[in-house]
């Protein structure tokens, strides 16, 4: 699952370095005109990042696990042998555009934006520790890359 996670975006990163340009217009153009991120790489690219990766990734010879997860990671229906999977993915993608939530309150309020969030028979609990301990291990990272001063006062 780890390796799925880091590589469902793969498409996005080749299409980012052969067309830097035409990326830049379609997240443009998906926040001006409220659309989904595959329709304006469609409109304003020619094609999706999903696409290219699953087709990358396919030429590189990579388990099917996790073709599906990068092909499918946007959609919000789940089915096949890789269905957990390609949920898990779709779900860490979505709650990835949040800011990590503060209390059981706000964690429940952003699964309520997400549609089926819990088709992956993941508990409401398991959803909440993952959100605070990648919250965590963002903050050592930063930390450790010096992204993140630390003051301690003696007061």
């Amino acid at each position: 699952m780890f390796t799925a996670g880091l590589l469902h975006d793969i498409g996005k990163l080749l299409l980012i370095i052969k067309f830097p340009e035409r990326m830049l217009t379609a997240e443009e153009f998906m926040i001006q005109k409220r659309i989904d991120i595959l329709s304006a790489e469609l409109q304003q690219v020619g094609v999706t990042h999903t696409a290219v990766g699953e087709a990358l990734m396919e030429h590189w010879g990579l388990p099917q696990l996790l073709v599906d997860c990068a092909t499918h990671h946007h959609e919000t229906v789940h089915d096949g042998p890789h269905r957990f999977a390609t949920h898990l993915v779709y779900l860490a993608n979505k709650l990835s555009e949040y800011v990590p939530p503060l209390d059981d309150q706000e964690t429940q309020d952003i699964l309520d934006d997400i549609d089926n969030w819990d088709q992956g028979n993941l508990s409401f609990e398991q959803i909440a520790s993952a959100c605070q301990h990648a919250d965590e291990m963002v903050f050592e990272v930063m930390e450790s890359l010096g992204m993140i001063t630390i003051e301690i006062s003696d007061d």
